[in-house]
């Protein structure tokens, strides 16, 4: 158990009045959040949250064009879900294009090519809803012309992204576990918002966005 990562997990539950009981000692927090298969063992969940064991494989690649011909920047990082969400938005942020801008102040203003609130917002729904027994991993893959985020798994039948963003759906979680956790301390909301915001931030700086529902 990555201890440093439960005792700050706790803390910024706690400010946000999302848990309101007393850390006492990680596996009896660990089993008030249901993540203990037993008083020994962490349960799936609980390992893919918070074991030091690098649970979840994330593959990274940066490509010179709009295909996967030539190879820029390849790396596999491995970690539990909280390191994946950092190491996602951190590679993306340090590979897209930002331009800057100058308003008379002293320090100039750098913009993003992407809304990093949108990114932000589909990482963390590949990792809340992804299939962490999958044959295949989380992969980030940025091209020419686009920045590609996959997730292992499937969207929830019949619905759409879309059916979320404006449909005012009740939240489909396919890791109710995992979706709880990340609740607590904030990283995610339980109001099937996520999809609205990005939908919204993409149509505001005139970003084109796209999804498919591939074998896997």
């Amino acid at each position: 158990i990555d201890i440093s990562l439960l005792t700050g997990y706790y803390a910024q539950c706690y400010q946000k009045q999302r848990i309101t009981y007393t850390f006492e000692d990680p596996v009896k927090f660990l089993s008030r959040l249901g993540l203990m298969y037993d008083d020994r063992y962490l349960n799936n969940a609980g390992s893919v949250l918070f074991s030091t064991n690098n649970p979840v494989r994330l593959k990274l690649a940066t490509f010179a064009s709009e295909t996967r011909l030539t190879i820029l920047n390849m790396e596999v990082f491995e970690g539990n879900v909280f390191d994946c969400i950092r190491k996602s938005m951190d590679y993306i942020s340090r590979n897209i294009m930002w331009r800057a801008e100058f308003d008379g102040s002293i320090q100039r203003k750098e913009i993003p090519e992407i809304p990093l609130e949108a990114i932000r917002e589909i990482v963390v729904n590949a990792f809340s809803h992804g299939e962490y027994l999958s044959n295949t991993d989380f992969e980030i893959a940025i091209y020419k012309n686009r920045v590609s985020i996959y997730s292992p798994g499937h969207f929830p039948k019949p619905y759409t992204p879309e059916d979320f963003a404006v449909g005012y759906l009740e939240p489909i979680p396919m890791n109710d576990r995992i979706t709880q956790v990340l609740y607590k301390n904030g990283t995610i909301e339980q109001m099937s918002t996520g999809f609205e915001r990005t939908f919204d931030l993409c149509e505001k700086y005139n970003v084109n966005y796209s999804y498919q529902e591939t074998s896997y």
